[in-house]
């Protein structure tokens, strides 16, 4: 059946190719781009449980004018201004290019809404505001050589994000490190942004969430019990399609037969993500 297929394929790429005139393959083509006007873009995932939240300005150019071998678009003259209720935390450029970090502690609180500004002379302002998520703390997790476990309780008439992660101990380093997971069904998508896995409530609005999911455990010494953190983060909606899109155009790259994706944003006037975070986390331990 392979061998037929591929004779079958001969044939009509020959037929094809055949009736093209002999300096098809030497025309030229002129293509009409559309001028592009370039726009401030920013990525910033706030929360609350690490001590430096940073945003990444920079802004865009047309597929004519950009140039990788650079950082030439990452903006060092930025005004960037986080706000909610009576605050307004401004961001300082930091020594890497166009990292800016908060000059303040923020205060995270559930249903807050949060806005973040970024501003420059050369560019349109742009801004993107979100809601802190609450915490959905997990009734349990256990996990064996292949398999994880976690339960945990969604809230009803709310549509909530997730992202679960799963951090492995390095007893050289000190640190928990990412360790990779399944999907466990079709509604559940491997993260290109991190180790874990991304899925909305769709399928369990309201009701009580049992997950079973394969993953990737290196083997250690089998006399050492191996140390690890379940986290499961609640996030927003535009972190869950940023996050999806993003994969997605990953998978699609260097594919001509795919319809080209394009990645979400919700910034007004201008590129990237504006994202809240907050997370319940359990550590477990594995014979």
């Amino acid at each position: 059946m392979k061998t037929t297929i591929n004779i079958a394929f001969a044939i009509v790429a020959s037929i094809l190719l055949s009736a093209c005139k002999k300096d098809f393959f030497d025309m030229s083509v002129t293509l009409d781009i559309p001028e592009h006007s370039s726009k401030l873009a920013a990525v910033s995932l706030l929360n609350s449980f690490q001590d430096d939240n940073t945003a990444l300005i920079s802004f865009s150019e047309g597929i004519t004018n950009s140039n990788p071998e650079d950082n030439h678009q990452l903006v060092n003259d930025a005004t960037v201004t986080l706000s909610y209720d009576d605050q307004n935390i401004s961001f300082s450029l930091t020594d890497a290019d166009g990292i800016y970090k908060a000059d303040a502690p923020i205060t995270f609180t559930v249903g807050t809404t949060y806005t973040l500004q970024v501003s420059n002379p050369d560019f349109e302002t742009i801004t993107a505001t979100q809601i802190f998520p609450e915490a959905r703390n997990m009734a349990s997790a256990d996990i064996d050589p292949k398999k994880l476990h976690v339960t945990f309780y969604d809230p009803a008439d709310i549509d909530n994000y997730y992202l679960l992660m799963l951090y492995k101990y390095n007893t050289y380093t000190g640190t928990y490190e990412s360790t990779g997971i399944e999907p466990f069904d079709d509604t559940t998508y491997r993260s290109q942004l991190s180790n874990g896995i991304i899925f909305n409530d769709k399928q369990f609005n309201g009701k009580k969430v049992d997950i079973l999911a394969n993953i990737w455990v290196d083997s250690d010494d089998e006399n050492t019990p191996q140390l690890f953190k379940v986290v499961l983060y609640s996030t927003t909606k535009d972190y869950y399609r940023y996050d999806r899109t993003y994969s997605l155009s990953l998978e699609a790259e260097n594919n001509p037969f795919v319809e080209p994706v394009i990645i979400h944003k919700n910034f007004d006037k201008g590129y990237g993500i504006f994202a809240l975070m907050n997370k319940s986390e359990i550590s477990v331990e594995m014979p």
